[in-house]
């Protein structure tokens, strides 16, 4: 019994040690606590709140489309929030509806001349928001669609100087991003272009055209390219003979550069503004902090509980900040935040001086071809001089000099 009585108390001692071994081990660990951003998640529960009954915002189409990109958006930042899943459906069921009145309404019309730009901007966001939330499945409905979209597209291109208008010139080009669209006509995508490349252009337009010309670059390039070659070769300023790439990306610099001198700069452009660095990939790292800060700084002045904001504003803001890098943020205690500011120091200098990022992929495939060429060298080395002793000296100056190189380039 003695014996019994001793081996408890010696499991339990074992026991209490190692609980009390694990529980300062976690200790130990850096504490680290990712959460959405404040700002952003009471601005998307209010956006969801303010949804009515027939899945509408507004009961308007443009203002439903731009809740809808915004909240599909904020679900890649939250991902596992369904509720936002059932709005965005009631959204689509909404923005379906809608298309099927304007449907009859186009496809019946003998002129389309009256009333253009407002049908086009409608058609236009409802369509392509129904394609980016997936809610465009039904072939049926989306030939009739497409047959109504080719008829208003129609009017818009023997128009488009007289419209005069980028919003209805990016909201028909968006379209295109869709598998069966064909490519856009020559006429607004040259129009798209010469406003891009005027001096006259706010900084919002501009945004918008450099945002929905991305968007259609990834389906027409050649065609975009083509275009913008064209047109570029035909003028005498500063844009002639220049590329795509470098104009796009020239025009942002100058249109941040204005917007951060301008206080009276309105949310809609800012966020328009952050989406267009992040369609771009730009890396002005000081210009996309100021960008953030000047957006956060308007938008705390303004009380949204009390409909200070327009709910296209708001969801421009929620799309903007939910494709930003701060859509999340992380909480760690103060003795871990000098071993974490280090790590971003060193990150932003690694981007800085563009050298890239391995992927866990690219690591264990370096890895993997390392050993192969290391059996291969043991292979070879063996096998020409016979030799286990002069095989493993040679491995070990190898694998010496290999470690050595990787230590001299991670530091």
């Amino acid at each position: 019994m003695k014996i019994e009585l001793k081996n408890i108390k010696s499991l339990l001692l074992k026991n209490f040690n190692r609980r009390l071994f694990r529980k300062i081990r976690k200790n130990n660990r850096p504490l680290v606590v990712t959460c959405v951003l404040p700002f952003l998640k009471f601005s998307c529960d209010f956006l969801s709140k303010s949804q009515l009954d027939d899945g509408s915002w507004s009961r308007d189409i443009l203002t439903t489309s731009l809740a809808m990109q915004a909240l599909t958006s904020f679900s890649n930042v939250v991902v596992k929030d369904s509720s936002l899943r059932n709005e965005i459906n009631l959204g689509a069921e909404f923005l379906r509806n809608s298309l099927n009145s304007l449907l009859d309404k186009a496809l019946h019309a003998k002129d389309l001349y009256a009333g253009l730009d407002k049908i086009a901007v409608d058609f236009g966001n409802a369509t392509y928001t129904l394609w980016l939330t997936k809610s465009l499945r039904d072939n049926e409905f989306l030939q009739k669609v497409l047959s109504a979209f080719l008829k208003i597209e129609e009017n818009v291109a023997k128009f488009i100087k007289a419209l005069n208008n980028v919003e209805v010139t990016c909201s028909v080009l968006n379209c295109h991003v869709i598998p069966s669209f064909q490519p856009p006509p020559e006429q607004i995508l040259d129009f798209a272009i010469n406003q891009l490349l005027s001096k006259d252009i706010s900084p919002r337009e501009a945004f918008l055209l450099i945002i929905t010309l991305k968007n259609l670059e990834t389906k027409f390039s050649l065609l975009l390219n083509e275009r913008w070659n064209f047109n570029v070769k035909r003028r005498t300023d500063e844009w002639k003979a220049k590329s795509l790439k470098e104009c796009l990306e020239e025009i942002m610099y100058k249109k941040i550069s204005e917007i951060l001198k301008d206080e009276k700069t309105d949310i809609a452009t800012i966020s328009y503004c952050l989406i267009g660095i992040k369609q771009l990939n730009m890396e002005a790292f000081d210009m996309r902090e100021k960008i953030i800060e000047k957006l956060l700084d308007l938008f705390s002045k303004i009380n949204i509980w009390k409909s200070e904001l327009s709910l296209q504003n708001l969801s421009l803001f929620i799309w903007a900040i939910s494709e930003s890098s701060i859509s999340k943020i992380a909480f760690f205690p103060s003795k871990e935040s000098g071993y974490v500011i280090d790590a971003i120091k060193w990150f932003e200098n690694m981007k800085a001086r563009k050298i890239k990022m391995l992927t866990k992929s690219q690591y264990y495939a370096i890895i993997a071809i390392f050993i192969v060429l290391l059996s291969v060298i043991i292979i070879l080395s063996y096998v020409a001089f016979s030799n286990l002793g002069f095989t493993i000296s040679i491995i070990i100056s190898v694998a010496g000099g290999a470690f050595f190189y990787l230590l001299t380039k991670i530091k």
